[in-house]
């Protein structure tokens, strides 16, 4: 999919949110704005870097200041994706609230609100933007 809108002079694409998946922002904030939690979210490197070592495989007989927090593959990045839990977002984007927010609170969110995308839904975003990339290299500091 991606090489048709590469070869097509395409070099970006904007992918809009559903409904569904703006409610579940609202209920994540709303149950953060309740409990007296505050959250900045932006796109730092600190939190590509957690992302990376979230959902790295460690890699056996290596120490991490020898291969950082281990392998990162597709595969690894869709079932992350696909199991984008309320709380895995908050630890992701929003670590000190999530350490604030109650158990239970977190616990609710999970079961009431589930991942935020389908499988179905991350497998077409593998296709759209990761078509032709066998792999990268990234080296985060």
């Amino acid at each position: 999919m991606a090489t048709y809108y590469l070869n097509q002079g395409v070099d970006w694409v904007r992918v809009g949110r559903r409904e569904q998946e703006q409610q579940w922002y609202a209920q994540v904030m709303d149950a953060l704005r309740l409990a007296g939690v505050a959250c900045q979210i932006s796109a730092r490197p600190d939190t590509v870097k957690r992302a990376l070592e979230i959902i790295a495989r460690p890699l056996q007989g290596y120490t991490p200041y020898e291969v950082g927090a281990g392998f990162v593959s597709d595969q690894e990045a869709a079932a992350f994706l696909s199991a984008l839990t309320p709380a895995r977002w908050l630890q992701l984007f929003c670590p000190e609230a999530a350490d604030r927010l109650p158990k239970q609170i977190l616990d609710r969110l999970d079961s009431n609100l589930g991942p935020l995308w389908t499988v179905h839904e991350v497998q077409t975003f593998r296709e759209l933007f990761g078509g032709g990339i066998r792999l990268v290299i990234a080296k985060v500091y």
